[in-house]
């Protein structure tokens, strides 16, 4: 177990709470915090009211008894703000994420920070994680990335190309001048950061469930639209294009032309055995016919309309 600090001292880590219309969820999430067998921390609930009705702070009352937690009231702004604040209040020497929809397992932050910890080089650490249903039952996992430390160089090329592999309820990252996330993005701005970081230094992925994620038709009004997290995607991939175009590891035409295939191919596999899955392949073909996996999907689209 964690050791609080000294009166006076600053905690190791600051975990951000963004809250925003999550009422039925919040005190699950507050209390998995408050939970945990790390107890050096301090718990920044960032929210934004939904409505005038909202009863967020009044749930929140009771946990503000405990001197870790500190409540702020966000003003017309949205997520990648929301986080922001939390990042700019962080006085802790590493940061994590909680949302407010989702559940932190009781040795998250115990493992995370043994893992900054251990490895200076490491400036960034996730695990994988569990999905919750409309029941709140554990239906599948994200994150198979084999265990330990991920080069820097291998992690930014695998998110560039692939999409991303960290699930953002379970990053822990150290707080030394950290990158905001940004606000221009309605979506994904979790997805362009971890680039960044991994541009910059290592990654270490946990190859254990840290967290749980909540998903399904009852909760699909606190999730990201579809549509706008593939259009977000292909603009971080252009973003970062420009970006990193001469900076290494550097974002060649190459890199960009199958990161942009294989961001239309998910959208054409999203939609398979639909034929409207067409466009996206015949984008994705475009960007780069050397690309294999289109193929795979062009079989499947047959098999699925003859």
């Amino acid at each position: 177990m964690g050791t609080t600090s000294d009166a006076g001292d600053d905690p190791t880590v600051s975990v951000v709470l963004p809250v925003y219309d999550a009422e039925s969820y919040v005190e699950e999430a507050v209390e998995s915090v408050l939970g945990q067998t790390y107890d050096d921390f301090e718990l920044l609930v960032v929210h934004r009211p939904h409505a005038a009705d909202d009863r967020t702070e009044e749930l929140l009352e009771p946990y503000l008894r405990d001197e870790r937690v500190v409540y702020r009231r966000q003003v017309d702004a949205g997520y990648a703000e929301g986080i922001n604040q939390g990042i700019e209040a962080a006085t802790g020497r590493y940061v994590c994420f909680q949302d407010a929809d989702d559940v932190s397992l009781p040795t998250r932050l115990e493992k995370e920070v043994a893992v900054l910890d251990a490895h200076p080089n490491v400036h960034l650490v996730f695990s994988q994680a569990w999905f919750l249903d409309d029941d709140g039952e554990r239906d599948d996992r994200w994150s198979e990335v084999p265990a330990g430390v991920l080069p820097a160089e291998e992690a930014f090329y695998r998110l560039y190309l692939h999409g991303n592999f960290v699930p953002n309820p379970s990053v822990m990252f150290r707080n030394d001048g950290a990158r905001r996330f940004n606000e221009d993005l309605e979506t994904c701005a979790d997805y362009e950061h971890h680039l960044h970081v991994a541009h910059e230094a290592d990654l270490y992925a946990i190859g254990e469930p840290l967290v749980e994620m909540r998903r399904g038709d009852a909760h699909e009004h606190m999730t990201t639209r579809y549509e706008q997290n593939l259009a977000d995607g292909r603009r971080i991939i252009r973003l970062i294009r420009r970006r990193y175009r001469e900076a290494e590891p550097r974002v060649t035409r190459r890199h960009y032309r199958r990161a942009m295939s294989n961001r239309y191919l998910q959208d054409a596999n999203y939609r398979l055995p639909n034929p409207a899955s067409l466009r996206g392949l015949g984008l994705a073909l475009a960007y780069d016919p050397t690309n294999e996996r289109i193929y795979d999907s062009l079989s499947s689209l047959v098999a699925g309309v003859s």
